[in-house]
């Protein structure tokens, strides 16, 4: 009897040792598991970081491209490149992409950037094609364009009421000059003496014009069927709806003049009466200004000046009269456009047409940069 119970006992703990090591089996497998798992987990986040950390480096190489081409609209990649604070660095490279005909776009591209990580196992690729537009659409041909009134000019003019223009050789094309168009009539007592920019003085063209009261030459083109229905639209490619988008685009934006100096440059909205202090000079040839006044008069004193295109505007119903002065000295090197009626206020207004601040208005800083929709790819 004594040995069968030893022998039990000793079965018994065979079997207890043999659960033993089974769960010591388990155990470990679970273990191996859980640790395999864990290490896929790693890997797997890894390799998640890694790729968040190349596509941060190429969203940053495409939008320092942008960033760069709204400066330089010019600007062109052959495959420069950065690096990133986290170690992960960037290529860039554009591709020039042809133009419609007609388009009034200055430029169409393709950008591509690949960013990669600091040890140079995971990349990511960013593309968009994008364009680069000027603000102002078109050049204008004349040195006066005037788009609305009862007639081009002020009919009533007294003694003293004069525009002067200075006009562009090449207007109608074909070297012939053009000094104002119009889409209402010119009135005949209107006021203009017009000549080639290298007659001009302060006393006027000096008996060398082309058009003058009661005698209007061909540079002269009132009550044009071929003048745009749109003036807005005309120079800068949006209707008059869209205004608000297009004075957001201006540097400065203000009630009045009185923070105009010659150090004011850019894009300028004056929603309001524009009086341009005494010896002010706004842009120059090379680097011109944008000026839009809106609803408002416009008042040059003496020896004032402005280069660039000014756009004269009546945006509101039941608004004015306003009228455009300019005491002297006062001129404006570019062109004027109006959507109203002109009266020059009993004052001698000076335009002359400068081609090269008009072109320079089609370079930076007065072109933006667009993505195309849908055009944003990373993969």
């Amino acid at each position: 009897m004594w040995v069968n119970r030893c022998q039990q006992t000793q079965c018994s703990g065979m079997a207890l040792l043999s659960g033993v090591l089974l769960l010591l089996i388990l155990a470990t497998l679970v273990t191996l598991y859980v640790s395999k798992v864990k290490s896929l987990e790693y890997q797997i986040l890894n390799n998640v970081q890694s790729r968040h950390l190349a596509l941060n480096a190429a969203n940053r190489g495409l939008n320092q491209a942008l960033a760069t081409l709204q400066a330089k609209p010019d600007w062109s990649s052959p495959g420069n490149g950065g690096v990133l604070s986290s170690g992960s660095h960037y290529v860039v490279q554009t591709t020039n992409n042809p133009l419609s005909a007609g388009t009034r776009f200055k430029r169409a591209i393709s950008l591509s950037s690949t960013g990669t990580t600091q040890d140079g196992l995971t990349q990511a690729n960013v593309a968009a094609d994008a364009v680069i537009y000027p603000i102002v659409a078109r050049i204008p041909p004349a040195p006066v364009m005037i788009g609305a009134g009862p007639a081009a000019l002020n009919g009533a003019v007294t003694i003293g009421s004069q525009l002067v223009i200075g006009v562009n050789h090449d207007g109608v094309g074909q070297g012939q000059p053009l000094a104002l168009w119009s889409a209402p009539v010119l009135s005949p007592t209107a006021n203009i003496e017009t000549c080639s920019p290298a007659y001009l003085s302060t006393v006027g063209c000096g008996g060398n014009t082309l058009s003058h009261v009661g005698a209007f030459g061909s540079d002269v083109l009132a009550n044009s069927s071929a003048f745009p229905a749109d003036l807005w639209l005309y120079t800068f490619n949006l209707n008059a709806s869209e205004l608000s988008v297009l004075a957001q685009e201006a540097n400065v934006r203000t009630a009045d003049c009185s923070s105009i100096s010659s150090l004011t440059s850019g894009f300028v909205w004056v929603q309001g009466d524009c009086d341009i202090a005494p010896g002010v000079t706004l842009g120059s040839a090379a680097e011109p200004v944008l000026l839009v006044v809106e609803n408002g008069s416009l008042t040059l004193q003496a020896s004032a000046a402005v280069h660039g295109l000014v756009f004269w505007a009546l945006t509101a119903a039941n608004k004015g009269p306003f009228h455009i002065a300019a005491n002297n000295s006062a001129v404006i090197h570019g062109v004027l456009l109006a959507n109203q009626q002109v009266d020059t206020a009993n004052t001698k207004v000076q335009v002359v047409y400068d081609k090269t601040a008009l072109n320079n208005l089609q370079q930076s800083p007065f072109t933006r940069v667009a993505v195309i929709p849908g055009s944003w790819r990373d993969f």
